[in-house]
């Protein structure tokens, strides 16, 4: 099985010299935000996109939400399309030749504004491919009616732009729907899908729903909350989810709320207790092996936000050899909508290219647990500043097999993402079925990962198995 080793911590290394952990921006490869056109109508700074491509239309298509300004025309959202050809340059998407029943406020509305007696709070659009039948696009959304009562409805889509209401499915048991952003995981093993979502409204925790068809969920259940190590008055306002290598990978959306509940007079909130009015969201780094428990990195910024206080990932793909994410930003602070501030903006790392292990510029070294090679290459996603890199393949006890160690390897000097170590006379294949170590020498080097058809053993696991070929 083809196994990639991120290194998001050391649970698979036993050494660790003049080597340190750094977390690498996403950086914004557009020249210029998207930002819907209607900007006296509408503000993308919580637009949430998502963006897939239409073969049928040979066009990359972006939906995404917009934020109220004027308030006599939109009460809270208005939920739009926009198309690109290129996956960066977008323009908004006519959407007229599908009905919605009601006459547009925006040409490139997608869901209906008003449905019964509710209007359209919030949404997000997920493309779901291993869901049963042919309707594997969905719509996520709440609905706001009297009293501040919020339902979840559900819409599916066979395209992606054409919408139905499914009217007897609510995505959130009750009248308290949480707010947004939310993710959806596949999870292989069991055949269901995580929904990552707020426990309840305004509850700023990230809580998961399972579902296997998207028309019965599982109670929420809590899974990150702030904790000591948060800047002060810090909640959590979203996770995006995905499925990446051999984790779940989670882009955890920090809110650092004002320390305040009243400034020059002005409430932060309309809503008593409920802090809105200020402060930045922060993307941090977050991941898991299940999608149930998750684990956090740095805490600092995952995606360059030098130039937008408020960043808010929803969209993740993998574009040729880099990972590509969509992102609502704004040059304000939370809870601030001024025209034409919002905006879409796109940004990318490198393969792997989350969190790497640098080696210091006097050298470092990086020596690996023990696990099985089953054979086939072992690729090395790695950056060569200066300098140049070794490795040494040992056994079990980690001692230099006969023709690689150091000395025998060829060095590297470069950046790739799939590099081959080369022996002078030995072949890694030669090793198949044995049990390894993995040492790395390297001088002012990133590391980001390791792969290969490997199978990762405790030190127990590995005595068990000498023992076994140990003869008595």
């Amino acid at each position: 099985m083809h196994t990639i080793y991120l290194f998001l911590d050391d649970r698979r290394l036993n050494v660790r010299k003049n080597v340190l952990r750094v977390t690498h921006q996403a950086k914004k490869i557009q020249k210029e935000l998207y930002v819907d056109p209607a900007t006296s109508l509408v503000n993308l700074a919580w637009g949430y996109p998502f963006v897939f491509f239409h073969p049928g239309l040979d066009k990359t298509i972006m939906l995404y939400q917009g934020w109220s300004i004027d308030r006599n025309i939109i009460t809270n959202t208005l939920s739009l399309a926009a198309y690109s050809d290129d996956g960066l340059n977008f323009a908004p998407f006519d959407m007229s030749g599908n009905d919605i029943g009601e006459k547009r406020i925006l040409a490139n509305q997608v869901l209906p504004y008003r449905l019964n007696d509710f209007i359209f709070a919030e949404g997000q659009f997920f493309y779901l491919p291993n869901l049963t039948g042919e309707r594997k696009f969905l719509a996520l959304c709440i609905y706001k009616g009297q009293q501040n009562v919020f339902k979840a409805y559900v819409f599916t889509s066979r395209d992606g732009l054409s919408y139905r209401h499914e009217q007897e499915v609510l995505w959130h048991d009750g009248n308290d729907a949480p707010d947004y952003p939310l993710s959806v995981v596949y999870e292989s093993k069991n055949c269901e899908y995580l929904l990552y979502r707020r426990p309840r409204h305004t509850d700023r925790r990230i809580a998961v729903s399972h579902t296997k068809d998207f028309r019965t969920f599982s109670e929420p259940q809590l899974i990150l909350q702030s904790d000591a190590l948060d800047r002060p008055m810090t909640d959590f306002y979203g996770l995006t989810a995905f499925n990446y290598a051999d984790y779940v990978i989670g882009l955890l959306m920090v809110y650092e709320t004002p320390n305040y509940l009243v400034k020059d007079g002005k409430r932060v909130s309309g809503l008593p207790g409920h802090k809105f009015d200020g402060g930045p969201v922060i993307p941090q780094l977050a991941y898991s092996s299940d999608g149930n428990h998750f684990l956090r990195g740095e805490r600092k910024s995952i995606i360059d936000n030098e130039q937008y206080p408020c960043v808010y990932p929803t969209c993740v793909t993998t574009i040729n050899n880099s990972i590509r994410v969509y992102a609502s930003v704004t040059s304000e602070e939370h809870g601030r909508v001024a025209p034409g501030k919002g905006g879409i903006a796109i940004y990318e790392w490198r393969k792997d290219g989350f969190v790497s292990l640098h080696f210091s510029i006097e050298g470092g070294l990086v020596i690996t647990r023990q696990f099985i090679y089953r054979g086939g290459p072992l690729l090395f996603n790695i950056d060569v500043i200066e300098g140049s890199v070794r490795i040494q393949i040992g056994d079990d006890d980690n001692k230099p097999l006969n023709g690689f160690s150091f000395d025998d390897c060829a060095a590297f000097a470069g950046n790739e993402l799939t590099h081959e170590f080369s022996f002078n006379k030995c072949h890694v294949n030669d090793l198949k079925g044995q049990v390894l170590v993995i040492s790395v020498m390297a001088h002012n080097t990133d590391l980001f990962s390791i792969s290969g058809d490997i199978e990762w053993l405790t030190p127990y696991q590995a005595m068990i198995i000498r023992q076994e070929k140990t003869p008595l």
